[in-house]
């Protein structure tokens, strides 16, 4: 496999020296090797880990958060401006893909609550505490989206119906919808990582998930060539101002990074419609949230 350009990794390295990041994911894969590139480079992290996963060693400051708790999640983000309030790039790295439909505490699906929902939480939190807008907000996103139609999504999250690769791909595209129009931050890059082995598959089970953990070992790529890509391409220019007056930045870029190439995400209005209507439901029961005693949403099903 093609190795990252090193002339445009050797230029994004000292970038990396004295800033401070917030990256989220850290209990393992990408998000824990970020962690632990960054610090090699000089860079001030702090880590966010889920509840069952060790923090990294290299990280100036860690914090535990389980993502499927609004409130947790709203708490930790407040805790962290609050000590660090100069955060220069967030990179959101965590996510999940589930077999089943699981409903959270609050009454949002898993798969949209932590791919979707909780890094808009996170950012929001942490944007009413910090001093300055970051530099960079960085989003480890998928094109799986674009093997989906987004008018299927009702289905996307039905018992009978689901399919897990549809749910996690257009969950990663509700990311794009909310956290593009939301963020402060000065460049907002959606990442495309290309296929990575990590333990986003480890739910597969009998024969299908024998043949992904097969084909994932011999062609997947490692985290640690996806981090690398991920700093030349992404971290790197962002801090450098590279990415300024070449791009339309609102709404954010995707950036595909086997491919090297970049874009503004297109979506037809049709089905872009049908992406908000669902957006807008799953708003009104966070604001429930907000205004409930029992700070718990209300159960209502899947939409």
């Amino acid at each position: 496999m093609e190795r990252p350009n090193p002339s445009r990794f050797a230029q994004a390295s000292p970038r990396i020296c004295g800033r401070k990041f917030l990256v989220t994911g850290t209990g393992s894969g990408i998000g824990k090797v970020l962690c632990d590139e960054l610090h090699r480079l000089g860079g001030i992290v702090i880590a966010l880990h889920g509840p069952h996963t060790d923090a990294p060693r290299t990280a100036s400051d860690a914090y535990g958060c389980d993502f499927t708790s609004v409130e947790q999640i709203r708490a930790t983000g407040a805790t962290v401006a609050k000590r660090h309030s100069d955060i220069d790039v967030l990179v959101h790295c965590a996510g999940v893909m589930f077999p089943k439909a699981l409903n959270t505490e609050d009454g949002l699906e898993t798969t949209i609550q932590v791919n979707s929902i909780a890094p808009f939480i996170l950012t929001e939190a942490l944007q009413t505490g910090l001093v300055r807008p970051p530099r960079a907000l960085v989003f480890l996103s998928s094109e799986m989206h674009r093997c989906f139609p987004i008018c299927t999504w009702r289905a996307s999250y039905v018992h009978t119906r689901r399919s897990r690769y549809h749910a996690y791909a257009l969950s990663k595209l509700c990311a794009h919808a909310l956290l593009g129009r939301r963020s402060d931050a000065e460049t907002n890059l959606f990442v495309h990582p290309g296929v990575v082995d990590t333990a986003l598959y480890e739910n597969e089970t009998g024969i299908l998930g024998s043949m992904v953990r097969f084909v994932q070992k011999l062609s997947f790529w490692s985290p640690e060539y996806c981090v690398r890509e991920l700093l030349a391409q992404a971290i790197g220019p962002s801090l450098g101002g590279d990415l300024s007056g070449k791009y339309d930045l609102k709404p954010p870029i995707y950036l595909n990074l086997p491919e090297r190439t970049s874009w503004p995400l297109s979506i037809p209005d049709d089905e872009y419609g049908e992406l908000h209507a669902h957006l807008a439901r799953v708003a009104h029961q966070i604001k429930e949230n907000d205004h409930s005693a029992s700070g718990k949403l209300p159960r209502t099903g899947h939409s």
